[in-house]
């Protein structure tokens, strides 16, 4: 899905969700309880990288009340990073 900034595109976003009844029967070690979140690498736009009032970036996640804002976010990273990868995995429970 495409990203928005002030500036127009952003970059984008690549969000998967894994079957967890498929996951738990072929690997045997997800739990009907859990949904982890997982951030890795981000691609912004040429425009966003070009934007002077931008200087770092970051993930938020909104779990609908499931976790807290602040569990749910990124590190920043300086946007003009070679590479933006977050390396964020967060578990929270569903119960």
């Amino acid at each position: 899905m495409p990203l928005k900034s002030r500036v127009g595109q952003a970059g984008s976003l690549t969000v998967s969700v894994t079957g967890l009844e498929a996951l738990r029967v072929a690997q045997n070690f997800a739990r009907a309880d859990e949904l982890r979140v997982d951030v890795g690498a981000l691609s912004l736009s040429p425009a966003l990288r070009r934007d002077a009032d931008t200087s770092e970036v970051w993930v938020e996640v909104d779990m609908l009340g499931l976790a807290s804002t602040a569990d749910l976010r990124t590190r920043h990273l300086p946007k003009g990073a070679a590479r933006l990868d977050f390396r964020f995995s967060h578990t929270v429970g569903t119960t």
